[in-house]
């Protein structure tokens, strides 16, 4: 799924999470298609939060989407979301 903008809370935690670290790594790491087009420091509640947007510098309009979601477990069924981008199930 074509993505444009990412939202990024980049405040220290006291768990790590991998994946964080892994989508920071990409963004701070990919210039060329990651562009950080905002950033945001504010104290909330006694401590300091920060917030960073990154903007995707690919021109996305157009790209094909095909996105399956295997819900067999939940509701006996896949949701496919294809060219039209119309969410459907799709019949086992």
């Amino acid at each position: 799924m074509p993505v444009s903008y990412v939202v990024v809370h980049t405040t220290p935690s006291s768990q790590s999470y991998p994946q964080h670290e892994l989508l920071q790594e990409t963004l701070r790491g990919d210039v060329q298609d990651w562009e950080l087009i905002q950033s945001s420091r504010r104290a909330v509640l006694g401590q300091t939060h920060e917030i960073e947007v990154y903007r995707c510098r690919k021109d996305l309009r157009g790209v094909p989407v095909h996105l399956e979601i295997d819900l067999t477990r939940k509701i006996r069924q896949s949701i496919t979301v294809g060219g039209s981008g119309a969410l459907s199930p799709r019949p086992d």
